[in-house]
């Protein structure tokens, strides 16, 4: 397992995380949104 840091909204960040959010599977399990906040979540 490796661990990077970010800043921000660095470009890195949305290359790791785009393939996850928009994989069909997980958009299914989130009944069909990439993603999801609320006052909950930081």
């Amino acid at each position: 397992m490796e661990i990077q840091c970010l800043k921000g909204a660095e470009k890195r960040m949305y290359e790791l995380i785009a393939p996850l959010i928009m994989n069909a599977d997980i958009i299914r399990i989130n009944n069909n949104y990439p993603f999801k906040t609320s006052e909950q979540y930081l």
